[in-house]
């Protein structure tokens, strides 16, 4: 945020995600739209993907959290890491999909002082036990940070302890593993639950039902309540959004912005009841309701593609943001 930038400017950098090919070759869509969207280069800067490569492995915003009073104030960024090239412990069954270099070019890139910053490397034991982002063991927003007490490496969960006992109104809170072991953690998505602030310091999770689920972490979820870490605990059937790859945690993606910044944004993205309208239309005729491996072989099916991005266009006010694309491919 701009708060926190070298320059004052909001700074955006999407992930290169060079973990998985199949995820590698949105970064330059994704560049793409996100200039669009933040296309005032007085109040916005739009970096290019890191240079992909292993050792810059980047994933972005589920690797990152920020410690601050309220939105839009200065406050701690949380880098949290897998591996280090050629330093320190590493997983041997999964690989590390968060890169320390990664992270640190990012804060520099950003302008962050590294005053503001801390690196957190996650355990390998985690990593290996199917925690292939920080958002699988740790949640948090402005005052509020719930982690896995297993979450990190031994000193880096207690350098977090540390700084976060010296962090003036923030509650910090640890689930033990015998409260919820991490292979429990990860199969109900216990933390892949959204932390929402509501104002005058109340505080709600909206958790998926796989949480609800299980007596562990619903007992887990609901000691948040009664302990007074949050004022309320809302489950939710997101089954469809998880089978996805998804899941509450996708929103923490918190883009914040200045009245000034708002206004300066490409308006064709800004949800209304119109736009709403619109896009449920969009849905309803687009998209297919199954897919089969012929589908994938069938001309037609690529027609049938383009013609709904270029419907996606007109709804977003952004011409060309697909189709262009799609001719310097064919």
């Amino acid at each position: 945020p701009s708060c926190d930038s070298g320059d004052g400017k909001l700074h955006i950098t999407p992930a290169n995600m060079t973990s998985h090919f199949h995820r590698s070759i949105e970064a330059a869509h994704s560049q793409r739209m996100l200039s669009r969207i933040f296309h005032d280069t007085a109040h916005f800067t739009v970096h290019p993907p890191l240079f992909p490569n292993a050792i810059l492995g980047d994933e972005g915003a589920a690797n990152h959290m920020v410690a601050c009073d309220q939105h839009g104030e200065s406050g701690l960024h949380m880098f949290v890491y897998g591996e280090q090239e050629g330093v320190g412990l590493r997983p041997t069954r999964y690989p590390a999909r968060q890169r320390r270099m990664a992270s640190e070019a990012i804060a520099r890139r950003h302008g962050i002082t590294p005053e503001q910053c801390l690196y957190l490397q996650q355990a390998p034991e985690v990593i290996d036990a199917g925690v292939f982002h920080n958002d699988v063991i740790a949640m948090n927003t402005t005052r509020r940070m719930i982690v896995h007490a297993e979450a990190f490496t031994p000193a880096d969960q207690q350098r977090l302890r540390d700084v976060a006992a010296q962090r003036e109104g923030l509650v910090y809170h640890e689930v033990t593993a015998e409260e919820l072991p991490v292979a429990e953690a990860v199969s109900t998505y216990f933390f892949n639950s959204q932390v929402l602030d509501l104002g005058e310091n109340r505080f709600a999770i909206l958790a998926p039902q796989e949480s609800e689920a299980s007596e562990l972490a619903r007992d887990a979820m609901l000691r948040l309540e009664a302990e007074g870490v949050v004022s309320a605990v809302h489950f939710r059937n997101l089954r469809e959004s998880m089978r996805n790859g998804g899941g509450p945690a996708c929103l923490r993606l918190r883009v914040v912005l200045t009245p000034e910044e708002a206004a300066a944004l490409h308006p064709g993205v800004i949800l209304t009841e119109a736009k709403y309208t619109a896009l449920k239309q969009w849905v309803e005729t687009h998209y297919r309701d199954r897919l089969s491996q012929d589908d994938f072989r069938d001309p037609s099916f690529v027609a049938e593609l383009e013609a709904a991005y270029l419907a996606l266009e007109s709804i977003c006010e952004l011409p060309g943001l697909y189709s262009d694309s799609l001719a310097v491919s064919a």
